[in-house]
């Protein structure tokens, strides 16, 4: 059956002497594994091969059976590239990628997280490099959330006990997967989790757990300075929680982002 949908390559190998097998998140059919026939020569329907990162417009057919969809048609429709400007964002735009070859390895069409995909690597693209690490947080924590994976900060995982929004700080445990009040923490330990002060945890919300679409990133710029390092620390714990699974690239490069 012939398919129209936007796609974006997050994983792509050569095969034979011409041709491509790629791995495509879309916005239609979710994860979609195809072969690019003839993609390498110099003349193809791709408009040369596919490269990742970038938006596409593909046609395929699909396979009844178990197997590889046939690429028919690829069009560029944005090729972010700014992310090809500067390493740190390369870095960060193989993050991402990485991030939904593991979340979507098995997933169905998730339409938002296809937008959301799109808006990060277009934001990434012309991002200056105090803000790519924070562009990274907004990703992982809204990704989560529209997976339903991410547990909500205003209030404790065990008891449902509300946060007072006046708090100082709160304990935030990856294992639990989310905060965890004092009256809970006096009753059991819970290894491995880290005190988040209340500015970071504003920071967090506002990047993305707050009532807004999109932060507001005069107020992350201005709290990313003495609030950022421990924001990403527990993004990163909790992430390797929820997905379980380290996310490689972040934790061998991460020294060339921020």
């Amino acid at each position: 059956m012939r398919r129209k949908t936007l796609a974006v390559p997050v994983r792509s190998v050569d095969y034979s002497n011409s041709s491509q097998v790629v791995s495509f998140f879309t916005r239609d059919f979710g994860p979609v594994d195809g072969i690019a026939k003839g993609s390498h020569r110099e003349k193809n329907p791709f408009q040369g091969p596919f490269d990742l990162a970038v938006e596409y417009e593909v046609v395929f057919l699909e396979r009844r059976s178990a197997g590889l969809a046939v690429l028919t048609e690829g069009v560029v429709l944005d090729g972010f590239r700014g992310l090809r400007s500067r390493w740190e964002r390369h870095v960060a735009a193989s993050h991402v990628l990485e991030f939904l070859r593991v979340a979507g390895a098995a997933g169905g069409p998730e339409p938002a997280l296809f937008d959301l995909l799109c808006k990060t690597l277009r934001e990434l693209s012309d991002a200056p490099p105090g803000r790519v690490e924070a562009l990274l947080v907004y990703f992982d924590t809204a990704a989560l959330r529209l997976l339903g994976l991410l547990p909500s900060l205003g209030e404790c995982v065990e008891c449902n006990r509300p946060r007072p929004r006046d708090q100082r700080s709160v304990y935030i445990s990856p294992r639990a997967r989310g905060i965890v009040c004092k009256s809970c923490r006096d009753q059991r330990a819970y290894p491995g989790g880290m005190a988040l002060a209340g500015g970071a945890v504003r920071v967090l919300e506002n990047l993305s757990l707050g009532p807004r679409e999109d932060p507001v990133w005069s107020e992350v710029d201005a709290g990313w300075q003495a609030f950022g390092a421990p924001v990403v620390r527990v993004v990163s714990k909790l992430r390797t929680e929820l997905l379980e699974r380290e996310l490689v690239l972040m934790e061998s490069s991460g020294r060339w982002v921020g």
